[in-house]
């Protein structure tokens, strides 16, 4: 079974508004912030190749956010 669809992201409005506001304020570690637009790429049902393309990173990194989202929430994605 793809990663991408056993992983599902669904995140809610808080979540969302959380990720905006930490991407606008620019006050976290670029890890972060990176991490934050990922979660949201895969949210608008970006597939782990398209997301870790337009990101220029490893498509493995968006799939670890990914699976660490599912496994324990915005939190252990993000940190």
């Amino acid at each position: 079974m793809p990663v991408g669809k056993k992983y599902v992201v669904a995140l809610s409005a808080q979540e969302k508004s959380t990720l905006h506001s930490t991407i606008a304020k620019g006050k976290h570690a670029a890890r972060t912030i990176t991490r934050a637009r990922i979660l949201l790429l895969v949210n608008e049902g970006g597939t782990d190749l398209m997301v870790s393309q337009r990101l220029s990173m490893s498509k493995d990194t968006v799939r670890n956010v990914r699976i660490r989202y599912h496994e324990g929430g915005l939190d252990r994605a993000l940190y």
